[in-house]
Protein backbone atom coordinates (compact mmCIF):
# COMPACT_ATOMS: atom_id res chain seq x y z
CA UNK A 1 0.00 0.00 0.00
CA UNK A 2 1.10 3.27 -1.08
CA UNK A 3 2.09 5.84 1.82
CA UNK A 4 -0.94 8.13 0.64
CA UNK A 5 -3.08 5.56 0.74
CA UNK A 6 -2.58 4.64 4.12
CA UNK A 7 -3.40 7.85 5.70
CA UNK A 8 -7.23 8.31 7.11
CA UNK A 9 -9.79 10.89 6.29
CA UNK A 10 -9.33 13.66 8.41
CA UNK A 11 -13.42 14.29 8.63
CA UNK A 12 -13.51 16.99 11.10
CA UNK A 13 -11.81 19.16 13.20
CA UNK A 14 -13.76 21.01 15.90
CA UNK A 15 -12.18 24.47 17.66
CA UNK A 16 -14.23 24.10 21.26
CA UNK A 17 -14.77 27.71 22.29
CA UNK A 18 -13.01 28.01 25.60
CA UNK A 19 -10.35 31.13 24.76
CA UNK A 20 -10.19 32.89 27.59
CA UNK A 21 -8.21 34.32 30.38
CA UNK A 22 -7.59 33.29 34.09
CA UNK A 23 -5.68 36.00 36.16
CA UNK A 24 -4.07 35.85 39.45
CA UNK A 25 -2.10 38.98 40.93
CA UNK A 26 -0.04 38.30 43.80
CA UNK A 27 1.44 40.92 46.71
CA UNK A 28 4.57 42.44 45.73
CA UNK A 29 6.42 40.65 48.68
CA UNK A 30 7.65 37.78 46.60
CA UNK A 31 4.52 36.73 45.06
CA UNK A 32 3.97 36.34 41.62
CA UNK A 33 1.13 36.28 39.32
CA UNK A 34 0.19 34.50 36.53
CA UNK A 35 -1.60 34.95 33.24
CA UNK A 36 -2.47 32.22 31.30
CA UNK A 37 -4.60 31.97 28.19
CA UNK A 38 -6.29 29.05 27.02
CA UNK A 39 -6.37 26.42 23.89
CA UNK A 40 -9.15 23.06 23.22
CA UNK A 41 -9.66 21.70 20.58
CA UNK A 42 -10.82 17.86 19.17
CA UNK A 43 -9.81 16.00 16.19
CA UNK A 44 -12.04 13.59 15.38
CA UNK A 45 -10.39 10.70 12.65
CA UNK A 46 -11.94 7.82 10.67
CA UNK A 47 -9.12 5.66 9.30
CA UNK A 48 -10.40 3.47 6.21
CA UNK A 49 -7.95 0.64 4.49
CA UNK A 50 -5.15 1.62 6.40
CA UNK A 51 -2.46 -0.99 7.31
CA UNK A 52 -1.92 -3.05 10.71
CA UNK A 53 -0.11 -1.49 12.97
CA UNK A 54 -0.99 2.27 12.37
CA UNK A 55 -1.36 4.60 15.25
CA UNK A 56 -2.70 8.43 15.20
CA UNK A 57 -1.70 11.59 17.63
CA UNK A 58 -1.64 15.11 17.68
CA UNK A 59 1.75 17.09 17.58
CA UNK A 60 2.14 20.90 17.95
CA UNK A 61 5.03 23.18 17.29
CA UNK A 62 5.32 26.66 17.87
CA UNK A 63 6.91 29.65 16.17
CA UNK A 64 8.75 31.64 19.57
CA UNK A 65 8.29 35.75 18.47
CA UNK A 66 9.56 36.78 21.95
CA UNK A 67 9.16 37.38 25.97
CA UNK A 68 10.24 39.88 27.93
CA UNK A 69 9.09 41.00 31.23
CA UNK A 70 10.56 44.78 32.24
CA UNK A 71 10.75 46.40 36.11
CA UNK A 72 11.86 50.02 37.43
CA UNK A 73 12.84 51.84 40.09
CA UNK A 74 10.52 53.99 42.22
CA UNK A 75 12.87 57.01 41.72
CA UNK A 76 14.88 58.15 38.87
CA UNK A 77 18.37 56.74 40.26
CA UNK A 78 16.38 53.12 41.17
CA UNK A 79 17.64 52.11 37.46
CA UNK A 80 15.67 49.03 35.76
CA UNK A 81 16.21 45.23 34.66
CA UNK A 82 15.28 43.74 31.41
CA UNK A 83 14.59 40.04 31.33
CA UNK A 84 13.77 39.02 27.95
CA UNK A 85 14.14 35.57 25.51
CA UNK A 86 17.18 35.52 23.05
CA UNK A 87 18.17 33.05 20.37
CA UNK A 88 15.41 31.30 20.60
CA UNK A 89 13.23 34.29 19.05
CA UNK A 90 11.91 34.12 15.91
CA UNK A 91 12.29 29.95 15.94
CA UNK A 92 10.51 27.07 15.28
CA UNK A 93 10.38 24.54 18.45
CA UNK A 94 8.69 21.55 19.41
CA UNK A 95 5.86 22.22 22.41
CA UNK A 96 4.95 19.18 23.59
CA UNK A 97 3.56 19.63 27.91
CA UNK A 98 6.59 19.03 30.21
CA UNK A 99 6.58 17.91 34.15
CA UNK A 100 9.03 19.17 36.28
CA UNK A 101 11.73 16.24 38.06
CA UNK A 102 15.15 16.14 39.62
CA UNK A 103 16.89 16.56 36.56
CA UNK A 104 15.28 19.64 35.42
CA UNK A 105 12.09 18.76 32.93
CA UNK A 106 10.69 15.80 31.41
CA UNK A 107 8.02 15.66 28.17
CA UNK A 108 6.84 12.37 28.31
CA UNK A 109 4.56 12.73 25.75
CA UNK A 110 7.16 13.50 22.98
CA UNK A 111 6.91 13.85 19.87
CA UNK A 112 3.27 14.07 20.75
CA UNK A 113 1.73 17.25 22.60
CA UNK A 114 -0.03 15.91 25.57
CA UNK A 115 -0.62 11.75 25.03
CA UNK A 116 0.40 9.34 23.27
CA UNK A 117 -1.16 8.21 19.69
CA UNK A 118 -3.85 5.78 19.75
CA UNK A 119 -4.84 3.13 17.53
CA UNK A 120 -8.05 3.24 15.46
CA UNK A 121 -9.86 0.73 13.98
CA UNK A 122 -11.03 0.76 10.13
CA UNK A 123 -14.09 2.61 9.94
CA UNK A 124 -14.50 3.77 13.32
CA UNK A 125 -14.44 7.48 14.27
CA UNK A 126 -12.52 8.33 17.45
CA UNK A 127 -11.83 12.16 18.80
CA UNK A 128 -8.65 13.07 20.21
CA UNK A 129 -9.03 16.32 22.22
CA UNK A 130 -5.90 18.41 23.40
CA UNK A 131 -5.82 21.72 25.87
CA UNK A 132 -3.09 24.46 25.68
CA UNK A 133 -1.92 27.38 28.66
CA UNK A 134 0.93 28.96 27.27
CA UNK A 135 1.98 31.16 29.85
CA UNK A 136 3.46 31.23 33.40
CA UNK A 137 4.50 33.08 36.79
CA UNK A 138 6.27 36.05 36.84
CA UNK A 139 8.32 38.12 39.70
CA UNK A 140 6.43 41.66 40.81
CA UNK A 141 9.48 42.87 42.43
CA UNK A 142 13.38 42.59 41.64
CA UNK A 143 16.45 43.43 43.53
CA UNK A 144 18.74 45.85 41.49
CA UNK A 145 21.76 44.68 41.54
CA UNK A 146 23.61 48.29 40.04
CA UNK A 147 21.48 50.72 42.02
CA UNK A 148 20.82 48.31 45.06
CA UNK A 149 17.28 48.99 44.67
CA UNK A 150 14.04 47.46 44.39
CA UNK A 151 12.90 47.21 40.68
CA UNK A 152 9.13 46.84 40.38
CA UNK A 153 7.25 44.90 36.95
CA UNK A 154 6.19 47.32 35.02
CA UNK A 155 5.78 45.00 31.74
CA UNK A 156 5.46 41.79 30.53
CA UNK A 157 5.02 40.89 27.06
CA UNK A 158 5.15 37.66 24.86
CA UNK A 159 4.36 36.62 21.30
CA UNK A 160 4.01 33.27 19.61
CA UNK A 161 2.08 31.19 16.58
CA UNK A 162 1.23 27.87 16.95
CA UNK A 163 0.26 25.03 14.35
CA UNK A 164 -1.68 21.85 16.02
CA UNK A 165 -1.41 18.97 13.81
CA UNK A 166 -2.87 15.44 13.28
CA UNK A 167 -0.65 12.97 12.50
CA UNK A 168 -0.53 9.82 11.07
CA UNK A 169 2.24 6.64 12.89
CA UNK A 170 2.96 4.52 9.71
CA UNK A 171 4.08 1.13 10.75
CA UNK A 172 7.90 1.96 9.95
CA UNK A 173 7.22 4.69 12.70
CA UNK A 174 7.14 7.60 10.67
CA UNK A 175 5.26 10.62 10.99
CA UNK A 176 2.39 11.76 8.15
CA UNK A 177 1.33 14.94 8.77
CA UNK A 178 -2.68 14.83 8.00
CA UNK A 179 -4.43 18.42 9.06
CA UNK A 180 -4.21 21.20 11.80
CA UNK A 181 -4.95 24.59 12.49
CA UNK A 182 -2.81 27.89 13.13
CA UNK A 183 -3.10 29.85 16.59
CA UNK A 184 -1.60 32.91 18.01
CA UNK A 185 -0.78 33.97 21.90
CA UNK A 186 -0.26 37.82 22.52
CA UNK A 187 -0.09 38.97 25.62
CA UNK A 188 0.56 42.35 27.28
CA UNK A 189 0.52 43.58 30.42
CA UNK A 190 1.39 46.62 32.20
CA UNK A 191 1.17 47.35 36.23
CA UNK A 192 1.15 50.39 37.83
CA UNK A 193 1.99 50.67 41.83
CA UNK A 194 0.85 52.98 44.91
CA UNK A 195 2.48 54.73 47.09
CA UNK A 196 2.07 51.51 49.35
CA UNK A 197 3.79 49.71 46.36
CA UNK A 198 0.65 47.79 45.74
CA UNK A 199 0.43 47.18 42.02
CA UNK A 200 -2.48 47.53 39.33
CA UNK A 201 -2.44 45.20 36.20
CA UNK A 202 -3.72 46.14 33.11
CA UNK A 203 -3.78 43.16 30.70
CA UNK A 204 -4.67 42.78 27.05
CA UNK A 205 -4.36 40.33 24.84
CA UNK A 206 -5.67 37.09 23.77
CA UNK A 207 -5.63 33.13 21.83
CA UNK A 208 -6.61 33.33 18.50
CA UNK A 209 -7.80 30.59 16.39
CA UNK A 210 -6.61 31.70 13.02
CA UNK A 211 -7.27 28.84 10.51
CA UNK A 212 -8.07 25.56 9.46
CA UNK A 213 -4.82 24.09 7.64
CA UNK A 214 -4.40 21.21 5.33
CA UNK A 215 -1.17 19.00 5.00
CA UNK A 216 0.08 21.09 2.26
CA UNK A 217 -0.30 24.13 4.00
CA UNK A 218 1.06 22.93 7.42
CA UNK A 219 4.17 22.26 5.59
CA UNK A 220 4.64 25.28 3.13
CA UNK A 221 3.86 27.34 6.64
CA UNK A 222 6.21 25.23 9.19
CA UNK A 223 9.40 25.05 7.51
CA UNK A 224 11.20 23.09 10.27
CA UNK A 225 12.25 19.14 10.11
CA UNK A 226 10.25 19.39 13.60
CA UNK A 227 7.04 19.36 11.76
CA UNK A 228 7.33 15.43 10.98
CA UNK A 229 10.44 13.93 13.24
CA UNK A 230 9.61 10.73 15.31
CA UNK A 231 12.80 11.10 16.95
CA UNK A 232 12.59 14.56 18.64
CA UNK A 233 14.30 15.29 22.04
CA UNK A 234 13.09 17.20 25.39
CA UNK A 235 16.04 19.73 24.01
CA UNK A 236 14.03 20.74 20.78
CA UNK A 237 11.11 21.47 23.42
CA UNK A 238 10.14 25.18 24.10
CA UNK A 239 9.49 24.74 27.30
CA UNK A 240 12.89 23.00 28.10
CA UNK A 241 14.85 25.53 25.80
CA UNK A 242 13.35 28.44 27.53
CA UNK A 243 13.05 27.38 31.15
CA UNK A 244 16.10 25.87 31.66
CA UNK A 245 17.76 28.89 30.48
CA UNK A 246 15.60 31.41 32.47
CA UNK A 247 16.15 29.07 35.80
CA UNK A 248 20.11 28.93 34.98
CA UNK A 249 19.71 33.00 34.98
CA UNK A 250 17.84 33.43 38.04
CA UNK A 251 20.19 31.17 40.11
CA UNK A 252 22.89 33.06 39.15
CA UNK A 253 21.50 36.38 39.18
CA UNK A 254 20.50 35.18 42.99
CA UNK A 255 24.16 34.27 43.75
CA UNK A 256 25.69 37.64 42.78
CA UNK A 257 26.32 40.68 45.31
CA UNK A 258 25.28 44.16 44.52
CA UNK A 259 27.61 46.44 43.35
CA UNK A 260 29.28 48.65 46.42
CA UNK A 261 28.59 52.18 46.37
CA UNK A 262 32.50 52.99 45.27
CA UNK A 263 32.10 50.45 42.50
CA UNK A 264 31.29 52.16 38.82
CA UNK A 265 27.47 51.37 37.64
CA UNK A 266 28.38 49.68 34.74
CA UNK A 267 25.44 47.63 33.16
CA UNK A 268 25.07 43.88 34.53
CA UNK A 269 24.32 41.61 32.36
CA UNK A 270 23.60 37.59 33.22
CA UNK A 271 23.17 35.71 29.85
CA UNK A 272 22.45 31.73 29.02
CA UNK A 273 21.75 30.35 25.57
CA UNK A 274 18.15 31.29 25.32
CA UNK A 275 17.95 34.52 27.98
CA UNK A 276 18.99 37.03 29.49
CA UNK A 277 18.44 39.57 32.84
CA UNK A 278 20.23 42.98 32.46
CA UNK A 279 20.69 45.36 35.46
CA UNK A 280 21.31 49.06 34.68
CA UNK A 281 21.43 52.39 36.64
CA UNK A 282 19.23 53.46 33.45
CA UNK A 283 15.68 52.83 31.71
CA UNK A 284 16.27 49.82 29.62
CA UNK A 285 13.02 50.76 28.16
Amino acid sequence: MSRAAAVPVLREMDKADAFHWRVRVGNPGGAEGAITPAMAAKFTLTPNGTPKGMTYGVRQIVFFDFSVNFYSGRAGYAGSILCASTAINSTWCADSVGVATGAGFAAPALPFFSSPSIAIANGTSTGISLDDTPGGTERLVRANLVTNTRNYLELTTCKNLFITYAVAVLPDASHFVLAGFSWRHDFRSTFTWDANAKPTMNANGDANFISKLNRDEIIAQAKTDLLDRNDVEVKDVIGFKFNNSLMNCEMKDAAMAPLRTDQPKKDIAITQANYSITHSKDQLL
